[in-house]
């Protein structure tokens, strides 16, 4: 008796298990719902245009500095050392690449906030597009001992740089909208500060695009180029305080914040 009563419930069973076996046979899971897979999403890139770097000054002004305090980027660190609050020790200038030209102490030195005649004679031979080095220790006079460093690296510019005609803002426009669907194909996670770097010539033409950093995907850093290149908008040249048409280099950063 207690055999006849299995039966049902094992003809129940199979039939539920062959239910479950077929329905699941059928049915997929689309990738989209797919818990193994990561989610997709783009990098957000940020963006900027400047010169060679992002401490700037002006042949006029590099002419016209008396004191070292003069060539600081840093005008609150300027006031500091001309009112004393601060006393300037070991300073070198380096041009491009050159060896760096220290401070000799000799009588004719009063403090180190003046320039010796080797560095004079080293940024009166910078040019436009020259790049050097200003670095050293500030100190406070009560204490000699406590030292702060600084390393300014400086690009020397045209007292009117160049610009796009539409305002340098409508030129990373350009290339962010039209660098867009690109961006939108590559997974985050590797994005790196990428630069790129062009030259507007004298006849405000754009020339040697070069990148010098990847962003960390290629196929972005090869859009940009393109884009640089085959824009379509026009550049005004830089210029110099007597009016002379000038080259310049600029730089187009992209990618992570910081750039």
């Amino acid at each position: 008796m207690k055999t006849f009563a299995l039966i049902p419930c094992v003809l129940f069973m199979t039939f539920t298990l062959s239910t479950v076996y077929a329905t699941s046979s059928n049915c997929q899971l689309s990738d989209t719902f797919d818990i193994g897979s990561p989610i997709f999403e783009p990098p957000m890139f940020v963006y900027k245009l400047s010169a060679e770097t992002n401490n700037t000054i002006s042949r006029e002004r590099l002419r016209n500095a008396k004191t070292v305090s003069d060539l600081f980027p840093d005008f609150a660190m300027q006031e500091n050392i001309i009112n004393k609050r601060y006393v300037l020790k070991d300073v070198k200038i380096r041009l491009n690449d050159d060896e760096a030209v220290t401070h000799t102490l000799s009588s004719e030195i009063k403090d180190e906030n003046t320039f010796t005649q080797a560095q004079v004679e080293l940024l009166n031979a910078a040019d436009y597009a020259s790049i050097f080095c200003l670095e050293g220790y500030v100190s406070s006079p009560k204490d000699l001992n406590d030292k702060r460093y600084f390393n300014y690296k400086m690009a020397v510019v045209p007292e009117t740089e160049a610009s796009y005609t539409a305002g340098n803002d409508a030129f990373i426009e350009f290339l962010s909208a039209n660098c867009q669907s690109t961006i939108d194909k590559v997974q985050k996670g590797n994005l790196k500060s990428g630069n790129i770097s062009f030259t507007i010539n004298k006849e405000g033409a754009v020339s040697d695009v070069t990148l010098n950093a990847t962003c960390g995907y290629k196929s972005v850093d090869d859009k940009m180029i393109d884009l640089i290149k085959s824009q379509s908008g026009s550049w005004s040249s830089a210029t110099t305080q007597d009016g002379r048409n000038v080259s310049q280099t600029l730089i187009f950063s992209y990618g992570q914040s910081g750039c």
